[in-house]
């Protein structure tokens, strides 16, 4: 017989982490080759070099309920602590408590003044079956009185609650965290869809078109991309980097690609097609050219191809007869 006692392990308890490592993704990853079986150690934020094109990552977006609460029963004023498993109607959960013999079936708790439980049920595991009665909106209530269910090893309170959610988190339903997806980043979020990279946000939102060829990690709020055999710099708005000057500036996110601005004009990319934008983001002169030879304008004009041929333009996009 399978017993407990087959999966201890020892765990030194100065390798137990008490406190989350900032930023999230600095934690430790084990890499284990399915081609030889060896076993090397990297870091967190390296994980997108170990994935490929075809590779499944499946983001678990559950948030994780302050499921942890303390009631007190009504006829003795014994402390028991609860944690919510499992809701089996609107205000009906599969609970564990502790100390068990403390919560027995119709004993009744009070969690505050607004939320109090009856036992209605003792389960064979030994789970209880509460029916609560709020007075409120239940996880309203519930984010006032409960805590975060960490595990027992982790004996340090909590200071920041989000810090026990993924940063993509959106789903209410989870009693313990999915400890994998705690060491993603916002700008770890890269996706590949046939090929192509992009970015999406904790509420797993496209924020940077999934189009670029590569996509580099953030620093300094800036990463590099590389599309169409170029190599540029976006913002974590998507926002592709240009020169105005001697300043930065920001071409939005539609397009493709941008070159510098040059006499208050940046050519601009889109499906292959090119066109420019003023210092506001309008497209003055639309995107209708193969290509735009560098630096774009220079002395009010600009040389571009248009049906196969290079013609020059003004800043009005009108051909120059020459």
């Amino acid at each position: 017989m399978m017993k407990k006692s087959d999966f201890y392990y020892d765990l030194p308890e100065n390798l137990i982490a008490q406190t989350p490592i900032e930023p999230r993704n600095s934690s430790r990853l084990l890499v284990l080759s399915k081609e030889n079986g060896e076993v090397s150690h990297d870091n967190f934020s390296n994980l997108m070099e170990y994935l490929k094109p075809g590779d499944c990552l499946v983001l678990n977006n559950t948030r994780v309920l302050p499921a942890r609460i303390f009631g007190r029963r009504k006829d003795t004023g014994a402390d028991v602590e609860f944690v919510l498993l499992k809701q089996k109607e609107q205000l009906i959960w599969e609970c564990i408590a502790g100390p068990g013999k403390k919560a027995r079936e119709g004993h009744e708790f009070i969690f505050s003044d607004k939320l109090s439980a009856v036992v209605n049920e003792v389960l064979p595991d030994g789970n209880r079956i509460l029916k609560f009665e709020c007075d409120g909106e239940f996880y309203s209530v519930l984010d006032e009185v409960g805590q975060m269910p960490l595990p027992p090893y982790i004996k340090e309170k909590l200071e920041d609650a989000e810090r026990y959610q993924t940063v993509y988190s959106k789903e209410i339903g989870s009693a313990a965290a999915p400890t994998a997806g705690l060491h993603f980043t916002d700008d770890m979020l890269a996706v590949c869809v046939n090929n192509k990279y992009g970015i999406i946000n904790k509420h797993l939102v496209e924020v940077v078109p999934i189009r670029y060829d590569s996509i580099g990690y953030f620093r300094d709020g800036v990463a590099d991309v590389r599309i169409h055999n170029r190599t540029g710099y976006i913002n974590k708005k998507g926002e592709m980097r240009v020169k105005d000057g001697d300043q930065e500036a920001w071409i939005p996110t539609k397009y493709e690609w941008g070159d510098d601005f040059h006499e208050g004009l940046a050519a601009v990319l889109l499906n292959y097609k090119w066109g420019f934008i003023n210092r506001d983001g309008e497209e003055v002169i639309p995107l209708v050219y193969e290509e735009v030879l560098a630096p774009g304008f220079c002395n009010g004009m600009a040389t571009v191809m248009l049906n196969g041929e290079w013609v020059k333009i003004d800043v009005n996009g009108n051909v120059i007869q020459e």
